[in-house]
Parts: C-alpha cells; sequence; structure tokens
C-alpha cells in the first residue's frame, strides 16, 4: 500500500508543476499581446496627431497658395473623406478584417 501512496503522491506532484508550467505560458503569452497592443495603440495615437497636423499644415499652406481663406482646408478634408470612403469600402470587402487576421497569425507562429 505504502508505493501506492507516493505514485499518488507523485502523479498529484506532476500534475500541480504542469498546471503551473501552464499559467506561466498563458501568461507569458498574455503579456506579449497586451505589449503589442498597448504599443500599437502609442504608435496609433502619435501618427494621428501627426497626420492631423499634417493636414492642418497643408490646409494653411494651399490656403496661401491659392489666396482663399477656406479652399485650402475644404481641399484637404475632400481627401481625408476620399480616404474614409476607401476604408469604409475595404470594411465592408472584409479585406482589413483579412489582413489583421492573417497578420496576428503571424506573430502568433512567430512565437
Amino acid at each position: 500500500m505504502f508505493p501506492f501512496a507516493q505514485i499518488v503522491n507523485k502523479i498529484n506532484e506532476y500534475l500541480r508543476l504542469k498546471a503551473e508550467q501552464l499559467k506561466l505560458e498563458v501568461m507569458g503569452r498574455v503579456s506579449k499581446v497586451l505589449a503589442l497592443v498597448i504599443t500599437f495603440l502609442l504608435v496609433a495615437v502619435l501618427g494621428l496627431f501627426f497626420a492631423l497636423f499634417l493636414a492642418l499644415t497643408l490646409a494653411v499652406f494651399l490656403n496661401y497658395v491659392l489666396e482663399s481663406e477656406f479652399l485650402g482646408y475644404l481641399i484637404v478634408s475632400g481627401i481625408i473623406l476620399l480616404k474614409l470612403v476607401i476604408l469604409i469600402v475595404l470594411l465592408k470587402t472584409n479585406r482589413i478584417q483579412r489582413w489583421i487576421e492573417s497578420a496576428i497569425m503571424n506573430l502568433a507562429s512567430d512565437e
């Protein structure tokens, strides 16, 4: 009966260690994904500010060149509207979703 109790204790210890290993692996993967998300959001916010100031600069420059108070803003707004329409069309055709899914799969397979 004594060896049976040892075997049960060893199995319990093995299962506890495997559960701890799995927990650490999941925590490692979650931390990698979270770091990627935070990095992406930081870059996206900075990119948004850059694009905003670039658009304003272009609008003011066009106002100066066209000798108008509002035409530059109108042209830049039209360009931004065109980009928005293209983005909406890409979203409706699921091209962006497929691109994001393949990017995530590539990130997951690189680990």
